[in-house]
């Protein structure tokens, strides 16, 4: 057996943290979408017809960890200094199980297309309208408000994800 040595590094070896990326939380949906406490279950879900055509608009309030409210001028910027606003992610479940992410909400094939939330500085809130013409029945809908940089912010799932039903 031979024993291996070390030499010792002539300068210390600097360790960088990696910066903290602050995570919003959502202070909940409003109507047509209801969460009456995003610590809580859902309590009422939207349910459609199944031969329903509209346009369904999800708004919502986003809050930084002090619980203000995040506004597109008070939104954490990207490494190149852009405020990027949340996406919305939606997630099919048919009545079988099967799950899959509904990529082109707009039925346009453009799938990254016009995904962002708008911020209304009237109400407060990060609003996108969500059409729902293309959706298929019989199936749960859940939505999620994804960051739109995950460099530079996150968005707590937990409290920012509703489901809707199609029949």
């Amino acid at each position: 057996m031979t024993a291996a040595t070390c030499r010792r590094p002539s300068r210390p070896i600097v360790v960088e943290a990696a910066p903290t990326v602050p995570t919003l939380t959502c202070g909940g949906f409003d109507r047509p979408l209801i969460m009456d406490d995003p610590g809580t279950p859902l309590v009422e879900m939207l349910v459609l017809g199944p031969r329903e055509r509209r346009v369904l608009p999800v708004r919502v309030l986003l809050l930084d960890a002090t619980g203000a409210p995040v506004t597109d001028a008070t939104m954490p910027p990207s490494a190149d200094g852009t405020r990027r606003a949340p996406v919305i992610r939606v997630v099919f479940r048919n009545d079988r199980g099967r799950v899959l992410v509904v990529d082109d909400l707009n039925g346009d094939g453009a799938p990254e297309r016009n995904r962002a939330f708008r911020y209304d500085a009237a109400s407060g809130r990060w609003i996108f309208n969500m059409p729902t013409a293309g959706l298929q029945p019989r199936g749960t809908y859940t939505i999620v408000v994804r960051s739109g940089d995950r460099n530079a912010y996150r968005v707590d799932r937990s409290s920012c994800s509703i489901a809707v039903r199609k029949n």
